[in-house]
């Protein structure tokens, strides 16, 4: 973003953080043997043994990528025959992390470019059936299957839907097997909600069933409420709907 006459940097990726389920999605997304309630059940063991070492005063290596440490935040003052020693309330205890090599290095490849505009195109992070996510479900094959009128969720950065350009929408893209484009993409007719981070609808009647489908956003909106000028900018998910 442009302050005077320069530019200050700034890492869009911070206003959405991932969490353990975007993690372990992008775990599978690499290696498609991996179990994804093992996973979850092998993150939630992890933290429950890094809070237990950190609660007796110890550092955590957590994955090689940071240390997390306990530390006293604030002073107290002594008092003589007060008893403040070894007392629990004596003082506030906080954590603080040091960032190892293995982090660091791996955003210093993060290609850097100045946007006068300061404008980032829709990112979809998830797209999944919302009953099965409602109930818990954290089977892939569940969370991405779907039929005609099941209700569907998009997660994402910069997703809302608006703008006048032709092209703006939300699309069902068919895709093959190997996940490439094929066929004609069908266009949602109605959101039910329409949000900068989601994007809810229902699976349109025309969608054929046994077919593969990524969803393509289409925008000239930025944020909650700004609109951009000039084409529409797009993305397209990752994820697969198989429409049963």
């Amino acid at each position: 973003m442009m302050t005077g006459t320069g530019y200050y940097g700034r890492v869009n990726a911070h206003s959405e953080t991932v969490g353990i389920g975007g993690l372990i999605s992008k775990m599978i997304e690499q290696d498609a043997s991996l179990d994804r309630n093992v996973l979850y059940m092998a993150c939630s063991k992890i933290a429950d043994a890094a809070a237990s070492l950190l609660k007796n005063g110890q550092a955590v290596n957590l994955c090689d990528l940071a240390v997390l440490y306990p530390k006293v935040s604030g002073s107290t003052e002594y008092t003589a025959g007060g008893g403040a020693e070894g007392s629990a309330s004596a003082y506030s205890m906080t954590v603080r992390a040091r960032v190892l090599p293995l982090a660091k290095n791996a955003v210093k490849t993060i290609a850097t470019y100045i946007d006068t505009e300061a404008r980032v195109g829709p990112q979809i992070l998830d797209v999944y059936n919302a009953s099965a996510a409602a109930g818990n479900e954290t089977d892939d094959t569940v969370l991405h299957t779907v039929k005609q009128g099941s209700a569907c969720v998009v997660k994402g950065l910069n997703i809302r839907i608006a703008g006048t350009s032709g092209d703006v929408g939300l699309y069902l893209v068919p895709v093959d097997n190997d996940g490439n484009e094929q066929g004609e993409s069908i266009k949602i007719d109605e959101l039910a909600w329409n949000k900068s981070r989601e994007l809810d609808f229902n699976i349109p009647v025309s969608a054929v069933s046994g077919s593969r489908c990524k969803i393509r956003g289409s925008t000239q909106a930025t944020g909650s409420i700004g609109m951009i000028k000039g084409d529409a900018r797009s993305d397209l998910s990752v994820q697969v709907l198989t429409i049963a």
